[in-house]
């Protein structure tokens, strides 16, 4: 218990070094146009429909930006950073954020009627959390983009 406890004072101390990461999720062929796709993505309204309902709270948003809390363990604060339309939306987590991160939505179009969709994210955390987190981390952006092709079903 006392190890444990040491390690997690370690893990969220502002002072331990912050490594980064990247997770790349399974790419999911979407059965709606990449126009489509991009219009969902671009707006916040729709976000919450990729995360797991179970998991999210105090769910807060506009067009552009949104804030919401895991429940039980961070508090979140996304706005949109870059659009390439029809072809990639990133989202950033706020200035000041506990463990910056970032989401990136490649939308790559099969054909008028189709596309595929693949979710990265980067972020920063350090080596001992990330070892108890990464598991979920890629969990994660595998559920969004299974959550993504349900939507367009």
């Amino acid at each position: 218990m006392i190890l444990t406890t040491c390690y997690l004072q370690l893990a969220t101390h502002p002072t331990s070094t912050m490594s980064k990461y990247s997770i790349t999720s399974k790419t999911e062929t979407v059965n709606k146009p990449d126009t489509e796709v991009y219009g969902f993505l671009t707006d916040f309204h729709n976000f919450h429909d990729l995360w797991p309902a179970d998991k999210i709270a105090n769910w807060e948003c506009t067009e552009n930006s949104c804030s919401f809390s895991v429940i039980g363990i961070i508090s979140v604060q996304l706005h949109i950073e870059n659009k390439i339309p029809c072809s990639l939306v990133s989202y950033k987590s706020s200035p000041g954020s506990k463990y910056p991160f970032n989401f990136t939505i490649e939308i790559i179009r099969i054909d008028e009627n189709s596309c595929n969709c693949r979710i990265t994210m980067d972020y920063e955390m350090n080596v001992v959390l990330n070892g108890m987190a990464e598991k979920s981390l890629v969990s994660l952006v595998n559920k969004m983009g299974e959550k993504l092709k349900e939507i367009f079903q």
